[in-house]
């Protein structure tokens, strides 16, 4: 896998070629258990996630989507995985409708970040989620 071609797309500070402290390194012996640590891609935007995919398409890079990282080992473990695709940037609480009880967030808003948003306004999501600070 050509890490520059990546780096181009989305600068070398979101491409992360071997982030042992990453919080998905633990998980990686999992999907690979024979190579190094797989390389990270950030992305902040859904332009950024559709250009991610469409170069890993082109380029048949299998890739695992990743949010909090607390389930990667649920399922069976990929045959193939070239990089982890992070949506952890991706947080943003777009539209909040609180009189209609509707919210629309981004793919990597995590759930306490989301909780406390609500909180603010009396609101809170009934679900206890394991690991709900990392969710």
């Amino acid at each position: 896998m050509n890490l520059h071609k990546l780096e181009a797309l989305l600068g070398a500070n979101q491409v992360v070629a071997n982030e042992n402290n990453s919080k998905y390194s633990l998980q990686q012996g999992y999907f690979q258990p024979t190579r190094e640590p797989l390389p990270i891609a950030y992305v902040k935007s859904i332009e950024e996630l559709a250009e991610v995919l469409q170069l890993a398409t082109i380029e048949k890079w299998a890739v695992i989507p990743v949010g909090g990282g607390t389930k990667l080992k649920i399922g069976n473990p990929p045959k193939r995985a070239d990089f982890f695709l992070s949506l952890a940037q991706m947080n943003q609480i777009l539209e909040h409708e609180a009189a209609d009880l509707t919210t629309t967030v981004q793919a990597g808003c995590g759930f306490a970040h989301f909780q406390g948003s609500l909180g603010q306004l009396g609101q809170y999501l009934p679900l206890n989620p394991p690991f709900a600070k990392s969710a």
